[in-house]
């Protein structure tokens, strides 16, 4: 093994580290005992996910509204905000 020397620049002074590998452990697969509490998480989250995208595209496709835009007041928005708030100050998606 070579020794490496990573010089970095923080807030205009340089410091030095220096480690020392003391065990090297080879990479290897790990095995499903090892992970299967996280796979089960990240599959019943990617399953409430697609859910609850599908049951809002129910409610979408259900939905019998319309927007006149032209019975809408003009409402002014400053030319520096990208998005529009409601009364509270919170942001508002437009959609």
């Amino acid at each position: 093994m070579t020794p490496e020397l990573i010089q970095q620049d923080l807030q205009g002074e340089d410091y030095y580290m220096f480690f020392r590998v003391e065990e090297k452990a080879p990479r290897r697969l790990k095995e499903l005992d090892e992970v299967r509490a996280k796979v089960e998480d990240s599959v019943l989250r990617i399953a409430k996910r697609e859910r609850l995208e599908a049951w809002l595209g129910e409610l979408k496709s259900q939905s019998k509204l319309r927007i006149y835009a032209d019975r809408l007041p003009h409402v002014e928005t400053p030319t520096d905000a990208p998005e529009s708030s409601d009364e509270t100050g919170d942001a508002v998606e437009m959609n």
